[in-house]
């Protein structure tokens, strides 16, 4: 990603790449099999997308990627999910927990 220039579409291209694979582990962000991501969840994965994004984007030239490590692109994950994870959108993932009947995927997926 580096060797492209800032604000050019390879750049993003390759930022989105990088990007979506670190948020890949996640089951907020990945749909159940079969059905599209929606509600809530897609609210939470494109403000978590953003958020990755332009922290990656803001710090990456500092780092050489193919030198960091597994735990500190988790841990970029992990503070992106921490600012955009607000009361609003934990009261909205409460909310959609309750509208799924007990012991069903939907819930456990909405619990997790």
């Amino acid at each position: 990603m580096q060797r492209y220039p800032r604000d050019t579409q390879e750049r993003q291209q390759a930022l989105g790449k990088l990007v979506k694979q670190i948020l890949r582990s996640r089951k907020i962000c990945r749909p159940s099999k079969g059905q599209p991501l929606s509600g809530i969840y897609r609210d939470i994965l494109e403000a978590v997308q953003k958020q990755l994004t332009h922290d990656i984007e803001r710090n990456i030239d500092r780092y050489s990627p193919q030198f960091i490590s597994e735990r500190e692109w988790t841990s970029w994950r992990y503070l992106a999910f921490k600012k955009v994870i607000d009361n609003y959108r934990l009261e909205q993932l409460a909310l959609e927990a309750q509208g799924q009947k007990t012991h069903t995927k939907e819930r456990l997926y909405a619990l997790t």
